[in-house]
């Protein structure tokens, strides 16, 4: 029911995009509930392409892998157990440990045939014959594991390590290193493998390393776990460099790569809890929320904005353009700027000019002044002294770039109604003065 539940939740926030996916604003803004912070910071952490440190900065990987062809045809096998014993939500987890088990080659991929639950074959490395039932066999010792590290979810990273070392080493490890150390680090991995190689006259027990070996293929082994949008942010993080656009297509049910970014961020959504928390959209408020998105009456708040800004290193006005939806509503803003700042047009030698003439107040000086700095550096754009790249940091900065602004600049950025021209003022002023008959 819960997983249902979560289906139907996705579906509800991908029908949104579709409807709106021609507007990238709405589309941005409808991916997840509330989520055009989540949202945001995963498209920021993509386009800058951040490298946020694997574990805490405990990792010498820097990027995620994907599992093979082979691990990802038992795809279908290792969901059926996965339910079976109680960790259908650890299905990539456990394609992981395949990958670095056997990379699905072979007849014991899970390569589980010293595992104590294997009552079928010898205890021996290799004497399991049959695919299946070594999968079977692993995700039960799997389970086990993550039963006593205590793991709480897919992102649970501390306990999941725990668990990866203990289906390593046996699970003795996961008692012991509670006992002595609450909980897994590398060095205790590496300090009980030296304990066990002695007790039992080996050159070697294990893999200290196995933990960072096995989280290297799963999706969300660079996740940290302090909550919040923060781990949305180190899941999609993790993600990039991902080709082919596993495992998030097949995620949501598609049987081939469907090129789809609401895949790829439900997926996040998912991997975070989101969307069994209840923070997508429903099919039963989808179009609400599409509408409201769409008359902007529903926007993010100036902080937050503000917010967004900073990380991208651009003006906030930059993100508070307004939407034209046809050229007479450009020809109206003309008229509103006309009433406004004086600004007039004059046909001089065959060319259209817009101008604003000599400042009349604070306001109508301000702008005048901006518009000559704008066609300061224009010039110097168009006589090739800065490049396009200069030119456009210039103007997403605005008015907060390298160059000088006036003290006196507008900060409010509530919408506002026409001014009455000077002119219309003064009329005002004299029929308030004029003396009553």
């Amino acid at each position: 029911m819960a997983a249902e539940a979560s289906r139907k939740t996705v579906r509800g926030t991908v029908k949104a995009i579709k409807v709106a996916v021609k507007s990238t604003k709405a589309l941005i803004t409808l991916l997840i509930a509330g989520g055009w912070v989540s949202v945001m910071i995963t498209l920021i952490v993509v386009v800058f392409g951040c490298a946020i440190s694997m574990f805490g900065g405990g990792s010498n990987s820097k990027s995620y892998t994907p599992v093979s062809v082979e691990v990802r045809d038992y795809r279908p096998v290792i969901q059926q157990y996965a339910k079976e014993h109680g960790i259908p939500e650890y299905v990539d987890l456990i394609m992981a440990v395949m990958m670095q088990e056997s990379g699905g080659q072979g007849l014991d991929p899970m390569q589980a045939s010293e595992c104590s639950y294997n009552t079928r074959y010898l205890h021996h490395a290799g004497s399991i014959v049959d695919p299946e039932y070594s999968i079977n066999v692993g995700i039960q010792n799997l389970a086990a594991c993550l039963k006593a590290a205590n793991v709480q979810s897919p992102i649970d990273m501390d306990n999941i390590k725990l668990a990866l070392q203990g289906y390593n080493y046996g699970n003795g490890y996961i008692a012991w290193a509670k006992e002595h150390y609450k909980g897994y680090s590398t060095a205790n991995a590496l300090e009980f493998s030296d304990l066990m190689a002695k007790k039992r006259g080996w050159s070697s027990y294990g893999d200290s390393n196995y933990v960072l070996n096995v989280l290297r293929y799963y999706p969300v082994g660079r996740a940290f776990t302090a909550g919040g949008n923060q781990v949305i942010v180190e899941i999609a993080s993790a993600q990039v460099g991902n080709k082919g656009g596993q495992p998030y297509w097949s995620w949501y049910g598609f049987k081939s790569r469907i090129a789809w970014c609401a895949c790829y961020v439900s997926w996040c959504a998912d991997q975070c809890g989101y969307i069994d928390a209840g923070m997508g959209y429903t099919d039963d408020t989808a179009d609400i929320r599409i509408s409201q998105y769409e008359s902007e009456s529903r926007k993010p708040t100036g902080d937050t904005i503000d917010l967004f800004a900073k990380a991208l290193h651009i003006s906030p006005y930059a993100m508070c353009i307004h939407s034209f939806h046809c050229l007479e509503e450009i020809m109206h803003t003309l008229f509103a700027l006309e009433d406004m700042y004086g600004l007039s047009v004059e046909n001089i030698d065959g060319k259209i000019c817009v101008s604003i003439p000599e400042p009349s107040c604070d306001e109508s000086f301000v702008v005048s002044t901006f518009l000559e700095m704008w066609s300061d550096i224009a010039q110097e754009y168009r006589e090739g002294r800065i490049g396009k790249e200069n030119y456009d940091e210039w103007r997403y900065q605005f008015p907060y770039g390298k160059r000088p602004v006036p003290a006196q600049m507008p900060v409010n950025r509530k919408k506002r109604g026409r001014k009455p021209t000077k002119k219309q003022d003064d009329c005002a002023v004299n029929d308030l003065t004029k003396p009553t008959q």
